[in-house]
This record gives C-alpha cells, structure tokens and sequence, in this order.
C-alpha cells in the first residue's frame, strides 16, 4: 500500500467518487475508482480527498493535482512529485489572478482534489498529473461549471490523447486520458506555459 500512495494521503489513483472497486484505462492499466461518500463539507469524517470549501458563487476552487503514479516497476520520488503538484496548482492559481482579476480564487489544500458529492457552487479547475518512473510527467487541466457538471479536459504539458473532450462530474479521468508521450518532469512548468491560453479559453468558458 506504501508503493501506491503519497505520504499524506496523496493516493496513487484515487478516484472522483466512482461507485465500482475497479476500473480499466484505455491503455488497459487498473485503476482503484472508489471514495467515500460524501457527508457534510465541514464533517471531519469526510474523505480526505473532498474539498472542505465549496467556493464563492462566481468564484473559481483550485483543486489539489490529481496525481497517478505507475503500478508496476520503478517508483518516482515521493517528495519531488508532491512539490510537482504543488508548482501545477500554483501555477494554475496564478494564471486565474491574473487572467481573471475580481474572481475570488480559492485555492484547496492537499489532498482536497475533488467537489462535494453535489458540486462546488464556484467553478472548479483542477488538474491530472501523472508522473512515470523514469522523470516523464504529463499534466492535464479539467475544468469545471459549478454543481455537478462535466470537467473538460484540457492537455497543459506532454503528449496526451483524449478519449472524450469532457468527463462526466466526479468520475477517474485518467479514464478518458492516454499517455503518449511524457514530457520531462524538470521542465514541466515551462512545457504547460506553452498551452496556457487554451487553458485559459477554458476557465473563461466555466466562469460564463
């Protein structure tokens, strides 16, 4: 179980909120698609997973990176993926301050990477991060209305295909997503600058 999760309860492939125990990605990897239902936003027996803040009404929740991690073979560093996450959300963060001046941005803790079972009533954006064991790491922007809508997905960094443009509220959307190629882990950042104005069409389109 070590091998499969984050120190702090950054779960290797964790879900959105799936009913079933397991499920197949396009490429054929498993993936563990169950969570805990959710109760109340402010109940300490939630998920750690769910976000305790539901946002502002015609605001934006950033949401802590989803982060996916290979099954088999060699293992990333623990420390250097969670600092990974943490550069994507910050990134993400700043492009909406910046691009969207007087939206309130909330941004959520880790691991808060999904909405209450009903939704956030701000949009939301989170992100899909997936990392190899060999410094590959690819990075994908879902982008969401509030309440329970569908998460576009947007690739920010690497060569991703796209199995379907959307993903339904609260379901893996490392589903719908296959890796093609990496792009390096040390030059991330600079590689999903390349694609922040598609990334930043799709903000604009959740907060309409």
């Amino acid at each position: 179980m070590h091998r499969r999760c984050l120190i702090g309860a950054l779960c290797v492939v964790a879900s959105w909120g799936c009913s079933g125990a397991g499920a197949r990605s396009p490429a054929g990897d498993s993936y563990d698609t169950s969570l805990p239902a959710f109760q109340d936003p402010a109940s300490t027996n939630d998920a750690p997973e769910i976000s305790r803040s539901q946002g502002t009404p015609g605001g934006v929740v950033v949401l802590w990176p989803r982060v996916v991690l290979p099954r088999k073979g060699e293992m990333p560093d623990e420390a250097s993926t969670r600092q990974l996450a943490g550069r994507l959300q910050a990134k993400l963060a700043s492009m909406l301050r910046d691009k969207f001046p007087g939206v309130p941005v909330d941004v959520r803790p880790e691991p808060e990477r999904v909405c209450p079972r009903a939704g956030c009533v701000a949009a939301s954006v989170g992100i899909l991060f997936t990392r190899s064991g060999k410094g590959g790491c690819t990075a994908t922007v879902l982008a969401s209305r509030q309440g329970d809508s569908p998460a576009r997905l947007v690739p920010w960094a690497g060569g991703v295909k796209l199995k379907d443009e959307t993903v339904p509220f609260r379901e893996a959307p490392e589903l719908r997503v296959r890796v093609m190629d990496h792009a390096a882990c040390e030059s991330l950042i600079e590689e999903a600058g390349k694609r922040d104005p598609e990334v930043e069409e799709a903000i604009r389109g959740v907060l309409r």
